[in-house]
Order: structure tokens, then sequence, then C-alpha cells
């Protein structure tokens, strides 16, 4: 997949500024995190703009959750 390049931490603090800013637009976004593609961006912001989403927690916080569940 061809997003898989960016970290996590940078998809989450460019969806984290459009969300707090929503009338910046992706190609001023891509600009000021020095991203190539601002379609690479409006997917991200696609996919994760409900920023509770699963996929921005990292896997060890997963795990740590879920050992406290079963305690």
């Amino acid at each position: 997949m061809r997003y898989q390049k960016y970290n996590y931490q940078i998809r989450y603090e460019v969806v984290m500024a459009k969300v707090k800013n929503p009338y910046k637009s992706f190609e001023r976004l891509s600009i000021e995190y020095n991203i190539v593609c601002p379609e690479t961006i409006r997917y991200w912001y696609k996919c994760y703009k409900n920023v509770g989403d699963k996929s921005f927690k990292d896997k060890r916080h997963r795990v740590a959750n879920k050992d406290k569940v079963k305690r």
C-alpha cells in the first residue's frame, strides 16, 4: 500500500490539524507537513476523521487495554 511509508504519528498530527482547522486546505497541510501529495492527506482524513478510530492507537496500547479487561 502506498500510504504505509508515513508513520502513524505523522498521520495523526496531520488529521488532527485538519480536524482543528477544517478550513485549511489539503494543499496547505501538505506544504506544512512536507507531504508530497495532498491526495494522501485527503485519504487519511477520510479514513481517520473519527479520531477515536482504533487504527490510530498503538498496538501495545491495545494489548495493555485487553489485559486490563481480562483481569
